[in-house]
C-alpha cells in the first residue's frame, strides 16, 4: 500500500516527514515545531499572510489562526458565588456580554453536568452553570458554534481566560472548504494511505455514506472518548443544498490525556493543521461571516420550500377562492419574530420578543 506523502497534495512541507505533533500542553516540553512558544505569550501587533500549517512562536496572532474557526468551546474557571449558587454575581453577567458578546438570558429549570444551577446565554446558544459540592468551586461556560460566531474578539476571550485561570475542557476547530477541493474522497484517500496515522498507530475510523442522495457523507477519524475526533463532512449538503461542494474539516478536542492550550483560540489553524500529518494543507483564510451567510442562504431557501409545500395551497385558496388580498393573508398568518434557524446561524437578526418572567437571571450586587 502506498503511504501518505504530503507532497502529493501539491502543498506539502519540504523536508518534513512523519507525524506532525499534537498541540503542546502548558508546562510540558514542547515538540520541535512549538519549541520556544509560551502558551500565553504576548502577541505581536502586525499580521502577516497565512502560512501552511507551520507553527512557530513568531506566528502567534499573525493571521495563521484564520486558517480555522472556533466552532465550540467549553471552559471551567474558579468561582464561588457570593450569595449562593442560585444567583449570578454582577461582574459575571457583565463579562458575558462585554467579552463574549451575548447577554445572560433566562435561568434554566435544571442543572448542567453536575452543576446545580444554569442559565441560557444569548438566544439559547450557550450555557453558564455554577454550584454543586462536587464541582470544586468552579463555574462552567459552554459556547456552541452559533455562540462562537457571535464572539467579537477572541484575543479578549483569551485574555479573560488567562485572568480567570480558566481551563479549556473542549474546543472544536473547523476549516471550511467552500469549493470542495479537499472533499470526502480526498479524506478517504488520506485514510487509506496512512495520512491520519500518528505515533505509528492508525486511528479508528467510521464512514457514513449517503449513497449520493444529496444528504451528505461523513468521515469520522478517532473517537470522542479518547479526546480527539475529526469529522470531515459535506456541510453544504447537510444544510439542505444537494448540489453544494462545501466540505467542513472539524476537529473536536477534549481534555482526555491532554491539556488544551488557550493559545488554540488565537491560532486554531496551527492546531488543526498539527493534528494529523495530512492536514498540513490547512492554510486558506477563513471568514466566519461567509460561513453563516452560506448557512443563512441555504436555511432561507429550505424554509421557503417547506412553507410552500405545507401551506401553499391554503394561501392559494385564500387568495383565489375567498378573494383575500395579500395584506389580509399576511396579517392573518404571520407571527412576529425570527425563525430560530436564522438566529442560531449567528446572523445579527432580532430574536423573538418575549415578556419578562420570574426565570430571568438574578444578579447579585458586586
Amino acid at each position: 500500500m502506498n503511504r501518505f506523502d504530503p507532497s502529493d497534495l501539491g502543498r506539502g512541507h519540504a523536508g518534513r516527514e512523519g507525524a506532525r505533533p499534537d498541540a503542546p500542553a502548558p508546562g510540558a516540553a514542547a515538540p520541535a515545531e512549538f519549541a520556544g512558544c509560551p502558551v500565553d505569550a504576548p502577541l505581536p501587533a502586525s499580521p502577516r499572510e497565512v502560512i501552511r500549517g507551520e507553527s512557530t512562536c513568531e506566528d502567534a496572532g499573525k493571521g495563521v489562526g484564520d486558517a480555522a474557526l472556533i466552532d465550540w468551546l467549553n471552559v471551567t474557571f474558579p468561582h464561588v458565588p457570593k450569595r449562593g449558587s442560585r444567583v449570578l454575581d454582577a461582574w459575571l453577567v457583565e463579562d458575558m456580554e462585554r467579552v463574549f458578546g451575548m447577554p445572560v438570558g433566562s435561568k434554566r429549570n435544571i442543572g448542567h453536568l453536575g452543576y446545580t444551577d444554569s442559565w441560557e446565554l444569548g438566544h439559547r446558544v450557550g450555557i453558564l452553570a455554577q454550584g454543586g459540592a462536587s464541582q470544586g468551586g468552579t463555574c462552567f461556560l459552554s459556547l456552541s458554534g452559533e455562540a462562537c460566531a457571535l464572539v467579537p474578539d477572541w484575543l479578549a476571550v483569551h485574555a479573560w481566560l488567562v485572568q480567570r485561570d480558566a481551563k479549556i475542557t473542549r474546543v472544536d476547530l473547523a476549516h471550511d472548504d467552500y469549493a470542495g477541493v479537499f472533499d470526502i474522497q480526498t479524506a478517504l484517500g488520506m485514510l487509506a494511505t496512512g495520512g491520519f496515522t500518528t505515533g505509528g498507530r492508525p486511528p479508528s475510523a467510521k464512514y457514513t455514506d449517503d449513497f449520493d442522495s444529496g444528504k451528505g457523507k461523513t468521515l469520522y477519524v478517532g473517537e470522542r472518548k479518547n479526546g480527539k475526533l475529526l469529522r470531515v463532512y459535506e456541510k453544504g449538503k447537510k444544510e439542505g443544498d444537494p448540489d453544494s461542494p462545501w466540505v467542513r474539516w472539524e476537529l473536536e478536542l477534549h481534555t482526555v490525556d491532554r491539556i488544551i492550550p488557550r493559545d488554540a483560540l488565537l491560532r486554531p489553524g496551527v492546531y488543526l493543521a498539527g493534528a494529523y500529518p495530512c492536514l498540513a494543507w490547512v492554510s486558506e483564510t477563513q471568514e466566519r461571516i461567509r460561513t453563516h451567510k452560506a448557512r443563512f442562504t441555504i436555511s432561507f431557501e429550505r424554509l421557503i420550500h417547506y412553507a410552500r409545500k405545507s401551506y401553499g395551497k391554503l394561501i392559494w385558496f385564500l387568495s383565489n377562492i375567498l378573494g383575500w388580498d395579500a395584506a389580509r393573508i399576511v396579517a392573518t398568518l404571520s407571527v412576529e419574530g425570527t425563525p430560530a434557524r436564522f438566529v442560531m446561524s449567528g446572523l445579527p437578526l432580532e430574536p423573538e420578543k418575549t415578556a419578562p418572567n420570574d426565570d430571568s437571571a438574578e444578579v447579585a450586587a458586586p
